[in-house]
């Protein structure tokens, strides 16, 4: 027999009679414990990372560290880095803090409208509220200034009229009158004759062409002087001593006239030049006073044309509004047309009383009002 089953047998005998060895005062034998002998537990081994941290909602005043998980707007998001302030979605820097850890499902359908219930029982009216006392009456405020009349800056102004027959008092002066009513304006003197051109602006005062010199005003100059003009023997600078305003209402003899161009001379022989020398005589008698123009409006005098009409009338506004006059569009603003010719002038060349009244005189008034 070999050693180690001997060994091994002896082993059994000695566990098979320990019970009658029991206080006897001999030692007994402590079985061998196989799993003790058989397991040998190793070194610990290093720690493992650590687990997802669940922060509940995000928060921007929070600071998150890596792998900690919060939800935002429906859906779960892990930190990849160290984030304060950064939200998990609509920031630059979302992408590089955040990372969707469980993305929000999409919304299912609207479920079908549930039936309406029955309605409830009216309630009690409720106890109307005790009346306030009526509180004590203010006192009076002062008087507001009063008001300024829409004309009030106008009137008292006073006017001069160079013009012609559309101005004369062969045509009873009819627009200046509405211009009168309107604005609170004083005329001063008009002179305005029958017929006359642009080169005769001045010819009461002894001026034969554009850019001659003005003598003193007199009626054996042209018959027509003396009936509707300044004072017998008074220069130009004179006559204008107590007018405020000059408007020039010339051109509805000149249609048929050269216009010339911007930059014309005085005494060019063109619409363009010699309203230059009138405007320019005006303000050198009486540099205060405020000069406007008014364009002729359509007419046939002579055979003029619309074309001509209207051809001369933007002259008249360029040369003007060059050298800072206000000007009066009649052609635009007047209301005459082919078409109404008849109605509205009644000669084809002089408004009719009604349109003077209507439209002429009121079209004046009002761009002097704009004017001042």
């Amino acid at each position: 027999m070999s050693r180690s089953k001997a060994a091994a047998l002896v082993t059994s005998i000695a566990i098979a009679f320990s019970p009658l060895l029991t206080g006897c005062g001999t030692a007994q034998a402590k079985p061998a414990d196989a799993t003790s002998a058989q397991s040998v537990l190793g070194p610990a081994g290093p720690a493992g990372p650590p687990g997802i941290v669940f922060r509940s909602a995000y928060n921007p005043a929070t600071q998150y560290a890596v792998d900690d998980v919060v939800t935002y707007q429906g859906s779960t998001y892990i930190a990849i880095a160290s984030a304060v302030g950064v939200a998990p979605q609509g920031s630059p820097q979302s992408a590089s803090r955040w990372s969707v850890l469980a993305a929000a499902g999409i919304n299912g359908q609207a479920g079908a409208t549930g039936a309406a219930g029955p309605q409830g029982v009216q309630g009690v009216p409720g106890l109307p509220g005790v009346q306030g006392p009526t509180g004590p009456t203010g006192p009076q405020g002062q008087a507001g200034a009063a008001g300024q009349d829409r004309t009030s800056f106008l009137a008292g102004k006073k006017f001069y009229v160079l013009g012609d027959s559309i101005s004369s008092v062969s045509q009873g002066k009819e627009w200046q009158k509405i211009v009168v009513k309107r604005t609170g304006m004083i005329p001063t003197y008009t002179d305005a004759l029958p017929g006359r051109e642009l080169r005769q602006a001045f010819e009461c005062y002894g001026a034969a062409t554009p850019g001659g010199a003005l003598g003193v005003y007199s009626a054996a100059l042209q018959p027509q002087c003396g009936s509707d003009g300044g004072k017998e023997g008074a220069t130009l600078a004179e006559n204008l001593a107590g007018s405020d305003v000059a408007i020039i209402e010339l051109g509805t003899n000149d249609e048929t006239e050269p216009v010339g161009q911007f930059g014309d001379l005085p005494n060019a022989g063109t619409s363009e030049g010699t309203l230059r020398w009138i405007v320019e005589t005006i303000e050198a008698a009486k540099p205060t006073i405020r000069v406007v123009v008014i364009t002729p409006e359509l007419n046939t005098r002579g055979g003029a044309t619309s074309a001509n009409v209207k051809l001369l009338a933007e002259a008249e506004v360029e040369y003007a509004e060059s050298v800072g006059v206000p000007v009066v569009n009649m052609f635009r603003l007047g209301g005459v047309s082919p078409v109404n010719i008849g109605t509205l002038l009644q000669d084809g060349i002089h408004p009719t009383v009604w349109n003077y009244d209507n439209i002429y005189g009121p079209v004046i008034a009002q761009h002097l009002m704009q004017i001042f």
